[in-house]
């Protein structure tokens, strides 16, 4: 804006409101309430510094006096007098120095609060020794101030200070001088309540080996804190005393372990009450057994049924491990009952969660006749640890132990006998798995022509192959039913559908072997279509274990119809390509529709299942994506030629194709730095294997109808390569992020030399600038001073 008249006001009038602020907040500032207040030393703090300002002023004047002496002596070398009187300021200059390194080094911060909590533990721990003496000659009376819990509860308080505190102590003892003294304080208020808490809690202990046993450890806790007490004084707050670092952090570990020992120690005394608490909560836990449990995530049988088998041989291996460190190491058996407490809450909480199941009752019932030996065996834990020299609790505790393994033996065995149906569906999987792989192997030999041919006809084959098909039909049928029966039946329809996949597929690779090597895409395609028809089967079965026992309205039993559907599909595929298996005239066609069909199958794996695919680098993804540039390729060849060989290999070849980049896909995603990223990279790969799909589905029904339109397929393959391109943009991005740069680009390297150049000019130079002459040794004066001056 211009400078007039009228902005000038408007200008002064805005003004006007900030002056007033400032004026008011000058005002405030200077009141007398703000007004600084000098800082005051405290007449202790003048007390402290006396001393050293006295030696300070001692040292100035006898330095004082020893210049006035020198400069005499200069004058009159030969004054015998004078060098005697040198000699006598020289020696008070010495003691002057000396008086003023003791008053510092009394002086330290933090040296004194060290001897006095030193002084004040040794104090805690002689009455302590006295207490300890009286509980050896059987004198000790119990002290009525408090409980043993009570006596428990203030010395778990005092050790979680002293804990609390060994940390900062340590800090302040390595680097922080003026915190050493207020850190020894506040620890030091704690020796007096450890010392009585001891005491109260070993006179409440009825077995006299457990009273010493608590006094030792905690006479071990006090001599560890006067070590580190000791370690700190010496420290000082220095933090160029490296070399004491490593025992003070050495006494710091120490005063923890033993603060764990002595806490550990009174905890499973049968007195302190630790070890009905576990009981109790072990029954609480039975109690809980029948009780509904809430609404929780969905999981499989077979996951629940994992779990509770890692709870129950938890729950064993404690009770074994008990027996073995009983005599070795008892101190231990405190840690296992706690394991064994946890471990069977875990497991009714894992029963109570497949209640719905089949066969749940046995189940339920072992684990509730796995309370009793559990709860037995800690009482008789607590009571070994406090006594392991008694043989009779030992034998009790083994006796008791043996009772949990049998217990757990039951459960084992309710488990085996409620979901043998579920083991067949995951061994049947498996060996499908081991099928699919197998077909995939054949396939290659296939595409490349060395396919062994036995000199059979097809014929020999085809009606074996569909009559095994058909009775996989039926065995699906059974799966289907299976999932509504109990496990024996769903066991049964496993292996005999496991069987049945096993002839096909020995069929179909006995008939693809038929076929003369003329017919390498009829080979292929045979193939394919057993390998979609035991994936199919995989996925059914799968189905049917997670379906199993659910009621109809769960969502496990849409995929269980849906997984039947695709399963009846695939063998229909498979019928209908082995009918046609010799039919020049139709064999393009039907390659079409199986790859159709593949490409969708495999969309719906990739918008469903989970990311579980083996990792692949941006790299690998971009080579799957030329794979589909020359897929595409191929297939617009072949429509455009119409023949029916061409359009077979090149239907085979995007099946092939279309599944190795979903999966490249799935295996790349896992690498993205974020999840939007992740997402862009599996949309780009559903992108283009949708549009690989609608372009084969377009030559279906060109095909048929004889009509196949050059500029159709120009558009569907520039849709193709649209969406190839952003796949491999996706690529980049996941290389390195956005800003990725191709390493091979020339500009690049040469940039990345002349960085290394000067990366190690840089570190020459660094080291020739700490290079320094030679220093020469001058020759020490000699003068009739006293040396410690």
């Amino acid at each position: 804006t211009k400078l007039t008249p009228e902005h000038q006001a408007a200008c002064r009038a805005a003004a006007v409101p900030l002056i007033e602020s400032v004026e008011h907040l000058k005002n405030f500032a200077l009141s007398p309430e703000f007004a600084p207040v000098p800082a005051r030393i405290s007449s202790e703090g003048r007390k402290g510094q006396q001393c050293v300002i006295d030696a300070g002023n001692k040292l100035t004047s006898t330095s004082t006096k020893l210049m006035s002496v020198s400069r005499s002596l200069v004058l009159n070398p030969n004054d015998g007098a004078n060098m005697q009187l040198l000699i006598t300021q020289a020696k008070a200059v010495s003691n002057s120095v000396k008086d003023l390194l003791d008053q510092v080094k009394q002086n330290v911060p933090g040296q004194k609060p060290c001897d006095q909590a030193i002084e004040k533990l040794r104090g805690a721990q002689t009455e302590m020794e006295q207490a300890a003496i009286s509980a050896t000659a059987g004198s000790l009376a119990p002290l009525e101030a408090t409980t043993l819990q009570g006596y428990q509860t203030q010395l778990e308080s005092a050790t979680i200070e002293i804990k609390d505190l060994i940390e900062p102590l340590a800090e302040s003892a390595k680097s922080h001088p003026e915190r050493l003294g207020h850190n020894v304080v506040t620890m030091s208020l704690y020796f007096e309540p450890l010392s009585r808490a001891t005491i109260g809690a070993a006179s409440k202990l009825t077995d006299m080996t457990r009273q010493q046993d608590l006094f030792s450890q905690a006479r071990t806790l006090m001599e560890a804190m006067s070590d580190l007490l000791k370690t700190s004084k010496d420290c000082g707050g220095n933090p160029n005393a490296t070399t004491l670092h490593p025992r003070l952090e050495e006494n710091v570990e120490t005063v923890t372990e033993a603060i764990q020992d002595l806490r550990m120690t009174l905890e499973m005394a049968p007195e302190s009450g630790l070890s009905t608490s576990l009981i109790e909560s072990i029954h609480q836990s039975r109690g809980l057994l029948h009780e509904p449990v809430a609404d929780t995530v969905n999981v499989s049988v077979m996951t629940q049924h994992e779990a509770i088998l890692t709870n129950a041989r938890a729950v064993a291996r404690a009770s074994q491990d008990m027996v073995g460190k009983a005599s070795i190491n008892p101190d231990c058996l405190s840690n296992l009952a706690q394991t064994i407490s946890e471990q069977y809450g875990l497991l009714v909480e894992n029963v109570r969660k497949c209640a719905d199941s089949p066969g749940s009752e046995p189940l339920r019932d072992a684990t509730n006749q796995l309370a009793d030996p559990c709860s037995e065996l800690v009482r008789t834990s607590a009571v070994v640890q406090s006594n392991p020299k008694d043989t009779i609790s030992r034998r009790e505790l083994s006796d008791h132990a043996k009772g949990v393994a049998q217990a757990v033996h039951h459960i084992v065995q309710s488990l085996q006998n409620s979901s043998q149906g579920t083991a067949a569906c995951i061994e049947a999987v498996t060996v499908i798995h081991g099928i699919t792989g197998d077909l995939d192997t054949m396939a290659m030999f296939a595409r490349s022509g060395t396919l062994d041919n036995p000199g059979e006809p097809f014929s020999t084959h085809r009606e074996n192959i569909l009559g095994t098909a058909k009775k996989l039909v039926e065995n699906t049928k059974q799966l289907v039913a299976g999932a509504a029966s109990d496990q024996q039946q769903l066991k049964n329809a496993a292996i005999a559908a496991q069987g049945t996949i096993i002839g096909l597929a020995e069929a179909v690779k006995l008939g693809a072997g038929a076929l003369t090597l003329d017919d390498v895409e009829t080979q292929v395609m045979l193939l394919n279509a057993c390998m979609d028809v035991a994936k199919a089967l995989a996925n059914l079965i799968d189905s049917t274990k997670d379906a199993c026992g659910k009621t109809t309205d769960d969502p496990s039993m849409e995929q269980l119809k849906s997984s039947a559907k695709e399963m009846v599909q695939s063998v229909s595929s498979l019928l209908k390509t082995v009918k046609s298996a010799e039919d020049k005239a139709s064999r393009g066609t039907r390659a079409l529709e199986i790859t159709v069909d593949a490409v969708s199958n495999d969309i719906k794996i990739l918008d469903n299942a989970t990311l579980s695919a083996a990792p692949a680098t941006p790299e690998d993804l971009i080579r799957a994506a030329k794979e589909i540039t020359f897929a595409t390729t191929k297939a617009v060849s072949a429509g455009n030629t119409a023949k029916q060989d061409d359009i077979a290999a090149a239907g085979n070849m995007g099946r092939k194709a279309i599944n190795d980049m979903l999966a490249t896909c799935k295996g790349a995603a896992l690498n993205a730095d974020n999840e939007a990223l992740k997402i862009k990279v599996l949309q780009s790969g559903r992108s283009t294997s949708m549009a690989y799909r609608d372009m084969l589905e377009y030559m279906c029904e060109a095909l048929s109808a004889n009509n196949t339109d050059s500029n159709q397929l120009r558009e569907h393959s520039k849709k193709i390569a649209d969406c190839v391109t952003d796949l491999i943009e996706c690529a980049k991005e996941l290389k390195s992020g956005a800003d990725w740069v191709n390493p091979d680009d020339p500009n690049v390297i040469a940039e990345n030399e002349l960085l290394n150049a000067a990366a190690s000019i840089e570190a020459a130079a660094k080291k020739l600038s700490l290079l320094q002459p030679r220093k020469k040794k001058k020759v020490p004066m000699r003068l009739c001073v006293d040396t410690t001056a």
